[in-house]
């Protein structure tokens, strides 16, 4: 493979391995569990530490509270990443290495634009939502998450369009992206939603 190739499948590897197999099936939350800081499973107090602790949409408990399951579009979401994605993604991982290329490699390309789409979504969430990411939580996510899970399915998709690198692919691929993500910032900025502790029922009379 060409070096620009080498970059690409490292990072589907990181997508594979450092969210969407160890996220959705290590932590278990892909099936309904939230992240527990007091967890013994050492890659479950990892996610919490750098990003759960700011998302109530994900983690344990605000401060030592109940467990219950995540809200119901998480779980979607996490069953999505686990099951759907870590299989294009391993048809990616493997695929890319052969020698003619087969042609589901393609396909599973386009079919990655899914998993950015995901991120969009539940970043959406996070940032503009009721869990109002910010600060160090956010400067992670956006780090490790939000910026280069959309990105890379964005980039393998323009890989094997056959466009090349050409204003039209970058238009497609990155500027289609980035144009939701900036109308959905200005959607939010004219009707926000509330805080979650805003959001919350006062007591009953």
């Amino acid at each position: 493979m060409a070096w620009y190739d080498w970059v690409l499948w490292l990072g589907i590897l990181y997508m594979f391995l450092g969210t969407d197999f160890t996220l959705n099936w290590l932590t278990g939350i892909a099936y309904g569990r939230r992240i527990d800081k007091n967890s013994p499973n050492f890659v479950t107090r990892l996610y919490y530490r750098v990003w759960a602790s700011a998302d109530p949409n994900a983690r344990a408990d605000r401060v030592d509270g109940p467990k219950s399951v995540p809200a119901p579009w998480v779980t979607a979401l996490c069953a999505t990443n686990a099951l759907a994605t870590c299989l294009i993604e391993l048809l990616l991982l493997y695929g890319m290495l052969q020698d003619p290329r087969p042609g589901y490699v393609t396909m599973a390309a386009f079919a990655f634009l899914l998993r950015a789409e995901i991120e969009i979504i539940y970043g959406s969430q996070l940032i503009w939502g009721p869990a109002r990411l910010r600060g160090g939580p956010l400067a992670n996510y956006l780090i490790i998450g939000l910026v280069p899970q959309v990105l890379i399915p964005c980039l393998a998709a323009m890989r094997f369009s056959g466009l090349g690198l050409t204003p039209l692919s970058l238009a497609i691929f990155v500027g289609i992206p980035v144009a939701i993500l900036v109308w959905t910032w200005i959607v939010y900025r004219h009707d926000p939603v509330p805080a979650l502790d805003e959001a919350a029922p006062g007591p009953a009379e």
